[in-house]
C-alpha cells in the first residue's frame, strides 16, 4: 500500500534555489467590490500572510508580494537542511495552507472589514532554478510583470470610467505598456 501511496512522490533537486509561487484563485471575482485598481488593506493582509508563511519555512531568504501573488525563495544549498525534505507535493500543499491561514488571520485583524465575494483560496507551484543569479532574474522578471500589470489595470480603469468599456478597449488595442 505504501508503494501505491508514494508512486508519484517527487523531490526537488538539492543544492539549487527553490522558488515557491502562490497565487489567489479567482481573486478578480473575490475582490470585485474592493477599491480598484489597488486596495491597501488587501495588500497589507497578503503581505502579512506572506510573512506568516515565511516564519514557518527554514531556509526562506526572500519574499515578494504583489496583487494576489506571493513568491518565496528558499535557500537550498549544501549548508542547509531542505524544507520538508524537498518534497514537492508537501511544499506545495503546506505553503497553500500557510498562506490561506495567514490570509484568514489577516482578515480577522484588519482595521476595516473587506467586502469579499467568497472565500480566499490559494494555489501554489514550486520549482528550482539552476543558480542564485537565475532566482534574482526570476524576481526581476516578476517585478516587471507587476509593473506592467499595474499600469494596464490603472489605464483600463481610468479610460473605462471616462470613455466607456468599448471605446477604452478599442483605444488600447495593440498598445504596449
Amino acid at each position: 500500500m505504501l508503494s501505491y501511496q508514494n508512486q508519484n512522490n517527487s523531490k526537488l533537486l538539492n543544492q539549487l534555489p527553490v522558488i515557491i509561487l502562490c497565487e489567489g484563485r479567482n481573486f478578480k471575482r473575490l475582490c470585485k467590490k474592493l477599491s480598484q485598481p489597488y486596495c491597501e488593506d488587501l495588500n497589507q493582509i497578503l503581505a502579512m500572510a506572506m510573512f506568516d508563511a515565511i516564519k514557518e519555512m527554514p531556509g526562506a531568504v526572500f519574499g515578494y508580494q504583489y496583487s494576489d501573488k506571493i513568491i518565496i525563495v528558499l535557500e537550498n544549498d549544501q549548508n542547509s537542511v531542505p524544507w520538508l525534505n524537498n518534497d514537492r507535493d508537501e511544499i506545495i500543499s503546506t505553503t497553500a495552507s500557510l498562506i490561506t491561514n495567514g490570509f484568514e488571520k489577516g482578515l480577522a485583524f484588519a482595521q476595516e472589514e473587506l467586502e469579499l465575494t467568497g472565500d480566499a483560496v490559494f494555489r501554489c507551484k514550486t520549482f528550482v532554478l539552476p543558480k542564485i543569479s537565475e532566482a534574482v532574474n526570476y524576481l526581476i522578471w516578476q517585478q516587471n510583470l507587476a509593473y506592467k500589470t499595474a499600469i494596464d489595470k490603472s489605464v483600463k480603469l481610468f479610460l473605462n470610467e471616462k470613455l466607456g468599456r468599448t471605446m477604452a478597449f478599442s483605444l488600447l488595442e495593440g498598445k504596449k505598456t
